[in-house]
């Protein structure tokens, strides 16, 4: 009776300790499937990114970011000095406002090779285009949208714009085919037209965060802690690039949801290479 009793309780301190680590083993690590189309690569990835962005915020907890529109003096200074009194909103989007009869659009964004290619809207919250398509109608898939904290006639640090992962390759679900370095390499510049001007941006990272990384804040409060931002961004990228940034750079960041877990996003980010006005 005794030996039997002892083996019960072996098999049920044997079941736990592997339960337990099925719990450690899911709490620091995702798959996803990912298949680019035409290619059946990237069956399972795991990404580390994960641990590393908690890591980041840990370490750098001493690197206060700034509230969204807050920047340095000299950057302020710099702005007012180089910015135009007065821009006229250029007629291809005045006609796009009219067609759509919608006030909020602010630009174009586009990825060569990507069904990325959509009209950006812009109000005043992150949360209305989560649920409404750019006629305003209420949709599960929403829109384009960059963050409301965003000035384009400003220098901002970081213009972020976010979409939600879909399926058939609509709005931002091409952005996980960047977890394939290939894909990565192959797909480099951002295109970004605004009712002013047309920016093109180069990539310099792809990773998955925490949304608690801050990888969303527009500006941070002065050079040195954007400096250290700027490394920690490129440090978390799972691919390896040529690219570097400095701060003097701008970047545009886009977000879209893992579709695994809900507090995690993949992030693609770039430097501003050029600006046609």
């Amino acid at each position: 009776m005794f030996t039997i009793r002892k083996k019960v309780i072996v098999l049920y301190f044997s079941a736990f300790l592997a339960l337990l680590a099925v719990m450690v083993a899911g709490s620091q690590v995702l798959y996803y499937f990912s298949v680019l189309p035409g290619r059946s690569v990237l069956a399972r990835e795991f990404v580390p990114q994960y641990a590393a962005s908690v890591y980041h915020i840990e370490e750098n907890r001493n690197f206060h970011i700034s509230g969204a529109t807050a920047a340095s003096t000299t950057q302020i200074a710099e702005t007012a000095a180089t910015r135009p009194a007065t821009r006229e909103v250029r007629q291809e989007f005045l006609d796009l406002r009219e067609y759509f009869g919608n006030d909020d659009i602010v630009g174009h964004l586009r990825i060569v090779g990507t069904s990325i290619d959509y009209i950006v809207v812009q109000t005043t919250d992150n949360e209305f285009y989560l649920y409404h398509d750019i006629w305003g109608n209420a949709s599960s898939a929403g829109w384009i949208f960059l963050d409301y904290l965003v000035d384009i006639n400003e220098a901002n640090h970081n213009m972020v714009i976010y979409g939600h992962n879909m399926a058939r390759d609509i709005m931002f679900h091409s952005i996980r085919h960047y977890a394939n370095y290939n894909f990565f390499r192959e797909h480099p510049i951002i295109e970004f037209r605004t009712l002013y001007a047309d920016y093109v941006w180069e990539i310099f990272a792809f990773y998955v965060a925490h949304i608690d990384f801050p990888y969303t804040h527009i500006d941070f409060i002065n050079h040195v802690t954007w400096e250290h931002w700027l490394k920690t961004f490129a440090a978390a990228s799972m691919h390896e690039t040529d690219v570097a940034v400095s701060t003097s750079d701008r970047i545009l960041t886009l977000s879209t949801c893992t579709n695994t877990h809900d507090d995690y996003r993949f992030v693609v980010q770039a430097r501003l290479k050029y600006i046609r006005q």
